[in-house]
């Protein structure tokens, strides 16, 4: 049969044991997940900064196609015109 002692010594060593556990996983987390988030968020800032240059080409390019859309219906206008005129 097991004394108070024994029992006390147990859950000292079962608190230990725990303890130690807990130690091994923070030890785990800190060296590996923690390495992977920081590598997943650097990963994410590059593609949000290569998303705004993205949008800033598309914005330009959006631009230059009105603007030869103006052109094209001012020369359609032209056209319409002279042809009518003969």
């Amino acid at each position: 049969m097991l004394t108070q002692e024994d029992m006390k010594a147990l859950r000292e060593m079962m608190r230990e044991e725990v303890s130690a556990s807990e130690n091994r996983i923070m030890i785990y987390i800190e060296s590996h997940v923690e390495a992977e988030i920081h590598q997943i968020a650097d990963g994410h800032v590059m593609l949000a900064e290569k998303m705004d240059r993205m949008e800033q080409k598309i914005d330009a390019l959006d631009e230059k196609v009105s603007s030869l859309q103006g052109e094209v219906t001012a020369q359609e206008f032209v056209l319409t015109r002279l042809q009518k005129a003969q």
